[in-house]
C-alpha cells in the first residue's frame, strides 16, 4: 500500500485470524482510497476442516461442569463457538 506521503507499507501477515487490536486491512478497504492506494493484494486460500462436529454438554450448574476430569477443548483442536 502506498500512503499519500509516498511511503510504502505492508499490511497483513501469516496469521489467518487474530483477535488482537483493530483490523488495519478493513480500515484501508473501507477508506475507498482516501488513506492510500492498494498496489498489491494476495489471496490466501485455507482448506476446509476435514470434519465438523457440534458438541452439546449441558450441566446443572457451574460447579458440576468444573468437576470435569478432562477438558475436551484441550485434548483436540476443538474451538468453542458463541
Amino acid at each position: 500500500m502506498v500512503l499519500p506521503t509516498g511511503e510504502v507499507i505492508h499490511l497483513g501477515g501469516k496469521n489467518v485470524k487474530s483477535a488482537v487490536g483493530y483490523s488495519l486491512i478493513n480500515l484501508i478497504i473501507g477508506s475507498e482510497g482516501t488513506l492510500g492506494i492498494v498496489t498489491k493484494a494476495i489471496l490466501r486460500l485455507v482448506p476446509l476442516p476435514r470434519i465438523n462436529v457440534t458438541l452439546y454438554a449441558p450441566y446443572k450448574n457451574f460447579q458440576e461442569a468444573s468437576k470435569l476430569k478432562v477438558n475436551p477443548m484441550h485434548t483436540q483442536e476443538i474451538y468453542p463457538t458463541f
